[in-house]
């Protein structure tokens, strides 16, 4: 049983209920086709040959688990958002990130990368969420319609390139 078996159908559970709990019910704003197409064209992101040694580089990097997953898929949904034009309907950005953290996080478990347990998952999860609302600019949206004034980005000191988020998340 892998972890996309275990992972928790609602974030807001505790992992040890999470197992046990329903699957929510389908979104029928979701174009499901279009999840299906975004879903598959980031597993062959993921995947590729000419894409492996990078993200075999950024699932090895020296931070939490957790962090380096959510790192990593959000580097990749930004290369897809970027690579899209702006055609990739908005609706399936944050449904397709899930699924393809619950993939990753499998992959690097099972090749032994890490160890992934469900509160570690649930944690990428979130915090993947997170990263992909702000590189495809939901959360500058839900501020603007906030009427709340963005503050200036944090100064932070610059990160040794490695993995599929430095190919496509600049600085």
């Amino acid at each position: 049983m892998g972890l996309i078996d275990q992972a928790p159908a609602d974030q807001t559970a505790p992992p040890e209920q999470a197992a046990s709990m329903p699957a929510p019910p389908a979104n029928p704003a979701v174009n499901m086709s279009a999840l299906d197409r975004v879903v598959a064209a980031g597993l062959k992101l993921l995947y590729s040959p000419s894409t492996r040694q990078q993200l075999m580089t950024g699932l090895t990097r020296e931070a939490p688990p957790d962090d380096v997953l959510a790192m990593e898929m959000t580097g990749v949904m930004k290369m897809m958002i970027d690579q899209s034009k702006g055609k990739m309907p908005a609706n399936v950005i944050a449904p397709a990130a899930d699924i393809l953290t619950i993939d990753l996080a499998d992959f690097a478990n099972k090749s032994g990368l890490m160890k992934i347990d469900a509160k570690t998952l649930l944690s990428a999860r979130n915090k993947t969420a997170l990263g992909v609302a702000k590189v495809s600019g939901v959360l500058d949206a839900m501020k603007g319609q906030q009427g709340q004034e963005q503050p200036p980005p944090a100064q932070q000191p610059p990160q040794q390139p490695a993995g599929l988020i430095d190919q496509g998340v600049a600085a």
